[in-house]
């Protein structure tokens, strides 16, 4: 009898235990949702360890992507980039890749992606895999205004899939060869003839009207006040119009450069965000942490 009471004694203890560790680990799910909704990504990162730890989950890929989503969501990209080279597992997984590559685009170091997806379109993949390394190899080429690149590389997948997203990607990018663009060099001629004109021709119309009236302006005083004999008052006026009038032709370069760095950074902004070119880490989520973060 006493045998059989101290039996039921800690099998009650065990199903109490179970039962309280499973709420420590579902409070804490809950914790780290929460924690994530509010895009405290650092808290997160902590309470995720503690929670794979209090599974015995700690070298869980899907806990370690996580883990890295939120060091990218948080926009540490060099961390990100350490910590996947820190652990070569993490490149045989196509979302660790991906996210890899997109923070090499957004650390500037985007040379290195042909090389991580060598080979890729002979890959033996599915093509929204396929097309997937597409978007983030087009990315790095319109990071770097490489048009005529990133068409070539869609062009060249169009050809061999049936995509859809493909082709409209392919599409939008062919209209880079009818960017219009500004030359600096004949801004700056029509800026020498005529003060101003230079940056009319560029679209900065203000800049235009600003420029004429402050060397006319100082032009003219110089003339008024050269013929009334009061010469320094005069020369000094005619310095102002001949340091304007060097600024006005500087300017108008600028001005046709700058037009043609917007235009290509619209260009490059509009690809990007209609074709969802930035990589997402929520689309690689695994099942358990969805699950976590909606909060079943």
């Amino acid at each position: 009898m006493k045998w059989f009471t101290f039996s039921l004694f800690v099998f009650l203890l065990g199903i109490t235990s179970v039962c309280f560790a499973n709420d420590d680990v579902n409070g804490q799910k809950r914790f780290v949702a929460s924690l994530f909704s509010q895009q405290r990504y650092f808290d997160c990162i902590s309470e995720t360890r503690r929670l794979a730890s209090m599974q015995n989950k700690s070298s869980s890929l899907d806990y370690e992507y996580f883990i890295l989503a939120n060091y990218f969501l948080a926009r540490q990209h060099l961390t990100v980039i350490e910590q996947i080279n820190y652990q070569p597992k993490f490149f045989n997984e196509f979302n660790f890749k991906l996210m890899f590559a997109d923070s090499l685009i957004n650390t500037n170091r985007s040379g290195d992606i042909p090389q991580l997806f060598l080979g890729w379109s002979a890959m033996d993949i599915p093509t929204e895999r396929k097309f997937e390394y597409l978007k983030l190899l087009v990315k790095a080429e319109l990071v770097n205004e490489n048009f005529q690149n990133a068409y070539n590389l869609a062009d060249e997948f169009n050809n061999s899939s049936a995509f859809d997203e493909s082709k409209q990607l392919w599409n939008d990018l062919k209209k880079y060869s009818h960017l219009e663009y500004k030359n600096p060099t004949v801004s700056s001629f029509l800026s020498a003839i005529v003060p101003g004109a230079g940056q009319v021709y560029s679209q900065r119309y203000f800049d235009g009207i600003i420029s004429l009236l402050s060397i006319a302006a100082c032009s003219v005083g110089g003339v008024y006040l050269y013929k009334k004999n009061e010469r320094g008052y005069a020369f000094t006026l005619f310095a102002f119009s001949g340091l304007f009038y060097a600024g006005n032709i500087y300017g108008a370069y600028n001005a046709a450069q700058n037009f043609n760095a917007v235009n290509k950074n619209n260009f490059t902004r509009n690809i990007i965000d209609t074709h969802k070119l930035n990589f997402d880490p929520a689309k690689y989520y695994s099942p358990e942490i969805k699950n976590m973060l909606d909060g079943r």
